[in-house]
């Protein structure tokens, strides 16, 4: 069976069943793609299935995550004259979906996101007194040969202006970045994220796996061949933790030289790597790989253990779903599709709470890293600007 449906007709079932579903454009295309389980257990059970994966930062290996299993999934292609979309073409993955479907669509409540959460459930934020002073003190432990590197976040909450619709604004940033894994996520245990990231953590095709170190960041504003040597170091730590990663696993890899890419309105450097895949079993190597890279130094840092227990206790707020991995599996055909999930905020019923990191190196300066938390926010917030013209309050 196969069903055409609006973008809000999809959203108000998953209001009225606690339903799991993810939205979500990948890079360089013109299709908006969703999966709507039906099930209230999503946690990932190690074997892997079809569906759209969710790992948080602190998640240690997939079975740890979530799957979003594509019981009804479908497409819609993105309308450039209109900066629209069109309704998605529907799947449904057996007949006892539909009946399940039908039933659902009977009860025609409309979609809002304190069905799920309020705002005593909200995270934390940084004010950027706090954020300058830990900073600081990574910086000292850093000099003290503690660290190498950490990455630091913090949060911002945002009201949002009159007006403010989240459909328009998914399908806003669908347009406006091309380059970005868009996502959309609602789901039982983590509420409801929408994101635009830059960054690749592991990609398949026929004969290799690949995956990215990203990190250095500047505004497009700035020459994108001046980078720093403090700039420089940031991201050879990521370079060289994946390489190191991927020789003790015993893999044959190649790796590009670094280049500057360009995401929205900043610049980062780069470098690829492209893992064979040889005779190795896929899902045993998606595993593998997941468990030894994540998370890299581009957000967390080094040692990464040492690290990650630094931020645990540090941030004074739970990451979530921020820095983690989320993506689509199919492993009938042997793909993979996973980002880290940067440029995100997670939607509450009045306002947003923004996520954004910065690397600290020796060389770090409290100020700058500050700015770069501000420049990686703007990736979203001046979308809310633009449509809705009006200045952000927190």
């Amino acid at each position: 069976m196969t069903n055409l449906l609006s973008i809000q007709s999809i959203l108000s079932i998953v209001q009225s069943s606690e339903c799991s579903l993810a939205f979500w454009k990948r890079p360089q295309s013109n299709y908006v793609r969703f999966a709507l389980d039906l099930n209230l257990d999503t946690s990932s059970q190690g074997t892997l299935t079809e569906g759209f994966y969710l790992l948080n930062f602190m998640g240690k290996r997939l079975s740890d995550g979530q799957v979003i299993r594509n019981q009804i999934s479908g497409k819609a292609q993105l309308l450039q004259k209109s900066q629209n979309i069109a309704p998605f073409s529907v799947v449904f993955a057996n007949k006892d979906y539909i009946e399940h479907f039908l039933q659902l669509q009977k009860t025609k409540k409309l979609y809002a996101t304190d069905y799920f959460f309020t705002e005593e459930q909200a995270v934390n934020f940084y004010r950027k007194t706090d954020f300058l002073n830990r900073t600081d003190k990574i910086i000292r432990d850093i000099e003290n040969r503690i660290f190498e590197k950490v990455v630091l976040s913090r949060s911002q909450k945002v009201n949002y202006p009159t007006g403010f619709n989240r459909i328009d604004y998914f399908i806003h940033l669908c347009h406006l970045y091309p380059d970005a894994l868009i996502s959309w996520v609602i789901h039982p245990k983590w509420g409801e994220w929408i994101g635009a990231s830059p960054e690749v953590f592991l990609q398949s095709n026929e004969r290799h796996f690949r995956t990215v170190a990203l990190a250095g960041t500047k505004n497009q504003q700035s020459q994108p061949h001046e980078w720093t040597n403090k700039e420089k170091r940031e991201q050879k730590f990521v370079s060289s933790y994946i390489a190191d990663r991927l020789k003790k696993m015993g893999l044959e890899f190649t790796a590009d030289t670094s280049e500057t890419v360009a995401v929205g309105h900043l610049w980062h450097l780069n470098t690829n790597f492209y893992i064979a895949k040889n005779d190795h079993s896929f899902e045993d190597l998606v595993h593998k790989l997941i468990e030894n890279l994540h998370p890299t130094p581009a957000v967390c840092g080094i040692p990464k253990n040492l690290a990650r227990e630094l931020l645990d206790k540090q941030e004074s707020k739970n990451r979530e779903l921020y820095s983690g991995i989320l993506g689509w599996i199919d492993p009938k055909n042997q793909r993979v599709d996973l980002f880290v999930n940067l440029r995100c905020m997670r939607l509450y019923k009045d306002f947003c709470i923004l996520h954004a990191g910065a690397g600290i190196v020796k060389g770090s300066v409290p100020e700058e890293e500050w700015k770069e938390t501000e420049a990686k926010m703007q990736t979203l917030l001046k979308v809310i600007q633009k449509l809705w013209g009006s200045e952000v309050k927190d």
